[in-house]
């Protein structure tokens, strides 16, 4: 990668000059910033892959993020950048953006020559992974698929759907998409994010492999993996590249020389061992010193040309005098990526203002620190829990939404259809004119028997359109006729409604009216006519007319309400409960889930909380909401209740509010049962949902058709039967509150209809034989106020010996339930573990006993390493001492865990390990190896199958709660509540780690940065980055500075410069309050410089322990050797093959790692070489062949860390 133009003014225009600089200088409104940018220019020979001119960006905040850069990226290239603070994923977006608009390049050849692989799960979670890979393009994948999943080793997971794999995977999976359509470009951004060392060895190669065929692009936190894989590094910080060149260019002008590391002996003296070593180098320094470890820095002086010559000198005399040294084992290891990064920060901070200089975290830390005790305490962790809920709350509205306004509309609309109802049965009778006219043409028929009476009858009809037909014959013969029947049918039904026949003689006449049904009023209608023509015939001057009217008489008041309560009930109790308050008491179980899911209530459990005081803080908060949800549905009713039913009396209105607050007191404990089984929010809330709609909505109407079935006197079940199961079912919230609205509405319904009813209509009714189950008779004042039934004097609040009209044992059914609910969570909760504990005791033991067979119960092959045999020795005499127990931080005795019954697969395998106190200890192991399962074992999450563990005296299995107490954790995934701020979040755990008030608001400030979190601390942790998640999630575990803390990669995605001040803050709380930690991590740097002493796990075993240089001096692999050679060089065959005889010929155990770049990397497998040989070597082929330079390192403890992982992988 070559820099063809570096602008870093922030404001400024671009140079005058339009040249490559080597040395520049920027500042901003006039204050300058003294780093020079260094820059080492590319091989003109290398073609350019891509190139960036005059690149910038800006944030919403008007911050510049990137400023008039100009980069090019050579073919074949590995193109790093690392950021110092901001910018990197800006630079990854205006990196895919910026092809698409180039000038000079198709935008089609553009999109299909870039790939980016994003700093993200990918979100097509839901897909399996050859869908998620192949959905791109998917006609030109298919042949690749196969192909590049075995790439990068996710062949036997093809079939698993992403949302499936663990982080590491679903890094693979992003890089495979990435790597699927054989692009040009491929732009990675922290491709090997939360892999273990193993899996990330592994995408370097298949890195390494493509990178002749691509030019790639990449960011990254890993600094070992920009020096492994990048042929360019980019340093940026503020949007501005500082430093770009090659991996072993910015050592030179960065680096701070070589570091010894030496094993202690009991009797070492520092002081003694660094006079020796500045004899040699006279700015030689004590880096950092622990229990059995020291590191001294070699910065060369004024970087002489000739400093490794020094190194001979110094080594010789090392070797010599190694006794007298009191020195067991000592070691060399070179300027690393992540010192140049360090040194490029820390030339920007010497131009820092005073504010942002780096400040000792001992000067922070309070030097006593007081806790509140008993009563205090107590209320100290009721309040802390009740401001986390009012603080996730307010800031959550659909929970508001789903308690009281989701509801209030749906009561809403079912008390407007309620009233719809009942206004389509209260309506007024109409007067109905009946003629002839409202069937406009319409035909008849009339027989000739009475010749006087016919022409009458014919004109009548004449007048009224009506037109009639003469028959001879018997009309039912002449209307079933053939020809009548053939004919058209509808025609005839539809046309021929009247008709009459006539009988007899003058003076004694038979008259029959005839009508069709098809026509409603037919009937009086083809009287009249008849009648009609009658007066005709005897008045025939005058004219005479018949008007026939239809007005029914006006139903009763009292019938018209007792049908409206009886039509209205069934609406209410099917639509008006059962509908509605499920969604108000599923919604409890949103946050529960939330809280677990992430693993906070785990960790707020772990501060010494009981869980009792826990969900008694969380219920009361919620019942506060649910009673303010209450208030606002009343006065929805109160509103929208316009008969006036629920809320007509004040027992009825009191009623139906305690109705709805005693809802909340049964449903919140059953929401938080069901939130303990549950794994997603969402899914709890539809799954409550849906069962309590089937436990009310169902429950209501089956009782209510077999109450019916009853009542019409089927023998489908006994009445005793039917009242046990509708008891039984009153448990539930749902059901429960259906009947209690159900009385209610019918109570005040009742009393309604008896007010409406007319005074004239009751006494009619009211007599003395009425029944008493007729619905009128409580309206009968003289018969019902002696039995005492009358609707007047029904009470929803009182009891009564049925309980029939009393919504008071409604009242007793929704407490009840509650308080069940309640202890069942208790005794699952608060005593789930010591049940569990105790019943283990009684089980049959295993036949497995002793420690040798259950040694190999994985393995029969595995051999216990000595160290590991001494440190088991050690715990048992620990263990068989209770005054030496509390000597240590923490003790751990065969710890073992099985998963299985049928068969049985031991995870962890007997582990027995102590931790002294203000010792950091390194658990470390691929994924796998049982790192997580021990950690969950010992902060409580998961039950132990054999073993214990003891802090203070205190046991896990005994004694959790106060065990728990003096942990602090930061577990793997960040425990994080996304709608608090990482203030609110750090005052809650002090809170809950019973901090003093007084105390907290100093602490907080000092730990805020202490872990480097001063810009975010005021944001909702959703906001965060998933860097500042972690050190938020640190913070959590070192509130109150627990004795033993738990850090499951306390560091995975910050950046170098804040992960060293957060290696400051740990030794500091080691050194001032004498916390031991315990540690797992990915990074083998930051166990070198945190831990004391180091176990490799295999298999659920401990393979190895002990400290760092100890184990690298005990299972090392020889030397690294790595030369640069000059440019003129390079290409010259003969050059290079006689560089790598003479190699051969000093070293015989060399072998070549890797050859790109003027760079030749060798591996010296014979680890009894001595230092001062290799540098005598080195020195004189350096001389020989005119190397630019060379450096010579230990094995890397990564490297006997992957000499252990492949036992993973082969057993």
């Amino acid at each position: 990668v070559s820099l063809n133009h570096l602008s870093p003014w922030l404001g400024g225009g671009p140079p005058e000059n339009g040249d490559s600089p080597t040395n520049s200088s920027n500042g901003s409104n006039g204050q300058q910033i003294s780093l020079e940018c260094k820059v080492w220019r590319n091989p003109m020979s290398l073609f350019r892959g891509s190139e960036y001119n005059r690149f910038g960006s800006s944030t919403q905040k008007e911050a510049l993020t990137y400023y008039d850069m100009n980069l090019s990226a050579q073919d074949h290239q590995t193109f790093f950048t690392c950021e110092a603070d901001v910018g990197r994923p800006e630079f990854e977006i205006m990196q895919t953006a910026w092809r698409e608009r180039d000038p000079h390049v198709r935008i089609k050849a553009a999109k299909e020559a870039l790939e980016k692989s994003a700093d993200c799960a990918p979100a097509f979670i839901l897909l399996a992974e050859e869908e998620a890979v192949t959905v791109l393009e998917a006609e030109k994948l298919l042949k690749t698929v196969t192909a590049t999943m075995e790439v990068i080793s996710l062949a036997d997971k093809r079939d698993a759907l992403a949302a499936q794999l663990s982080g590491g995977m679903k890094r693979k999976l992003c890089l495979g998409v990435a790597m699927v359509a054989n692009s040009q470009i491929l732009i990675l951004d922290e491709p090997t994010s939360g892999m273990d060392p193993e899996a990330r060895r592994h995408i370097w190669d298949v890195l390494q492999n493509i990178r002749s065929e691509r030019t790639i692009l990449l960011t990254t936190h890993y600094m070992e993996e920009a020096d492994q894989l990048g042929d360019r590094i980019a340093i940026m910080s503020s949007g501005l590249v500082k430093c770009c060149g090659s991996p072993m260019f910015l050592k030179r002008v960065f680096g701070a020389g070589y570091h010894v590391r030496i094993a202690k002996d009991s009797e070492f003296e520092s002081k003694s061992v660094l006079q020796v070593i500045q004899k040699h180098m006279k700015s030689a320094k004590i880096k950092s010193e622990i229990h059995s470890e020291i590191i001294y820095s070699l910065e060369s002086d004024e970087r002489k040309e000739n400093s490794s010559a020094f190194l001979v000198q110094l080594f010789t005399e090392l070797e010599n005098r190694k006794a007298e040294l009191k020195i067991n084992t000592c070691g060399l290891t070179v300027t690393t990526m992540e010192d140049v990064f360090l040194k490029v920060g820390a030339e920007l901070d010497e131009n820092c203002d005073e504010n942002h200089a780096f400040v000792d975290p001992k000067a922070l830390l309070m030097n006593e620190m007081e806790k509140n005790t008993g009563f205090s305490l107590w209320f100290q962790h009721f309040y802390a829990l009740l401001l986390k809920r009012f603080h996730y709350a307010k800031r959550y509205w659909p929970m508001v939404l789903l308690q009281s306004v989701v509801p209030g509309i749906l009561f809403m609309c079912i008390l407007l259809l309620d009233q719809s109802i009942k206004n389509n049965l209260v309506t007024e009778t109409r007067d109905l004119n009946l003629e002839l006219k409202m069937y406009e043409k319409t035909k008849g028929f009339v027989n000739r028997e009475i010749p006087s009476l016919f022409p009458s009858f014919v004109e009548t009809a004449k007048s009224r359109d009506v037109f009639i037909t003469p028959i001879d014959e018997n009309p039912n013969d002449w209307t079933l006729s053939d020809q009548r029947l053939d004919s058209d049918i509808g025609r005839y039904l539809t046309t021929f409604l009247v008709g009459a026949q006539i009988n007899g003689t003058e003076e004694s006449l038979s008259l029959v009216p005839w009508y069709n049904k098809e026509g409603v009023h037919s009937l009086p209608v083809s009287i009249n006519l008849l009648y009609e023509s009658i007066l005709h015939q005897l008045f025939p001057k005058d004219n005479p007319t018949i008007e026939m009217h239809n007005h029914p008489i006006a139903t009763d008041q009292t019938n018209t309400a007792i049908m409206m309560v009886r039509v209205t009930l069934i609406v209410s109790c099917l639509l008006l409960v059962p509908l509605t308050v499920p969604l108000i008491g599923a919604s409890y179980v949103l946050f529960p889930i939330h809280e677990r899911v992430s693993n906070s209530k785990l960790l707020q459990l772990m501060t010494g909380i009981s869980s009792a005081t826990f969900w008694a803080a969380s219920f009361c908060f919620d019942l506060f909401n649910h009673f303010i949800a209450s208030v606002f549905l009343f006065v929805i009713f109160a509103i929208f209740d316009s008969n006036k039913v629920f809320i007509g009396t004040v027992s009825n209105g009191s009623g139906l509010f305690l109705m709805f607050f005693l809802f909340g007191v049964a449903a919140i404990p059953l929401a938080y049962l069901f939130s303990l089984r549950l794994s997603l929010p969402s899914t709890g809330y539809a799954t409550l949902v849906i069962i309590l709609l089937l436990t009310g909505l169902v429950l209501v109407l089956t009782f209510g058709i077999l109450d019916l079935m009853l009542l019409s006197g089927s023998d489908v079940m006994s009445r005793d039967t039917l009242d046990a199961l509708v008891m039984t079912a009153r448990v539930l919230p749902v059901f429960s509150m259906s009947f209690g609205i159900q009385k209610l509405y019918k109570v005040g319904s009742y009393q309604k209809a008896c007010l409406d009813s007319a005074k004239e209509t009751l006494l009619k009714v009211c007599i003395p034989t009425l029944r008493t189950d007729d619905p009128f008779y409580g309206c009968c004042d003289n018969l019902c106020r002696h039995r005492g039934e009358c609707y007047d004097q029904l009470n929803a609040l009182r009891f009564d010996e049925k309980g029939i009209n009393s919504v008071a044992v409604e009242f007793l059914f929704l407490i009840g339930s509650g308080i069940v609910f309640l202890l069942i969570l208790w005794l699952i909760e608060g005593n789930f573990e010591k049940i569990l504990y105790a019943f283990e005791k009684y089980r049959k033991k295993p036949r497995i006993q002793n420690n040798s067979t259950i040694l190999a119960m994985n393995n029969e092959n595995i051999v216990e390493d000595r160290d590991v045999s001494d440190e088991r020795r050690r715990v048992v005499d620990l263990t068989n001492n209770f005054s030496l127990l509390t000597k240590d931080a923490i003790v751990v005795k065969e710890l073992s865990k099985t998963f299985g019954k049928l068969i049985p697969f031991r995870a962890v395998n007997q582990l027995s390990f102590s931790v002294r106190k203000e010792e950091c200890f390194g658990l470390l192991g691929v994924n796998g190896a049982g790192k997580t399962t021990t950690f969950r074992m010992l902060t409580g999450d998961e039950t132990l199958s054999a073993g214990n563990a003891w802090i203070d005296g205190l046991s896990l299995r005994q004694e959790l709660k106060e065990f728990q107490k003096r942990i602090g954790y930061c577990p793997q995934f960040d425990a994080l509540l996304s709608k608090m701020t990482g203030k609110e979040t750090l005052y809650m755990f002090c809170r809950l780690r019973g901090m003093k008030e007084r105390a907290i608001e100093s602490y907080v400030r000092d730990l805020v940065e202490m872990v480097d979190l001063q810009q975010h601390v005021n944001k909702c942790t959703q906001q965060y980055s998933g860097g500042n998640k972690r050190k938020l999630s640190l913070a959590i575990a070192l509130c109150a500075a627990p004795p033993v803390i738990f850090l499951d990669e306390p560091t995975s995605g910050v950046d170098p410069s804040a992960r060293r001040k957060i290696w400051a803050t740990l030794s500091s709380l080691q050194e001032k309050y004498g916390s031991a930690f315990i540690l797992t991590s990915h990074s083998m740097e930051e166990c070198e410089a945190l831990c004391a002493r180091v176990a490799i796990m295999v298999n659920g075993q401990f393979q190895c322990l002990g400290s760092v240089q100890h184990l690298r001096s005990k299972f090392g692999q020889g030397f690294t050797v790595m030369a640069k050679l000059k440019r003129e060089f390079a290409d010259d065959p003969q050059y290079m093959r006689e560089i790598q005889l003479r190699f051969h010929e000093r070293l015989p155990s060399a072998l070549l790692k890797d050859a790109h770049q003027c760079l030749l990397h060798y591996h010296i497998t014979d680890a009894s070489t001595k230092w001062s040989q290799m540098f005598a070597i080195m020195e004189r082929m350096k001389a020989e062949f005119c190397f630019e330079d060379y450096v010579i390192s230990d094995t890397t403890f990564e490297q006997i860390f992957l000499s252990f992982a492949r036992k993973q992988r082969q057993q």
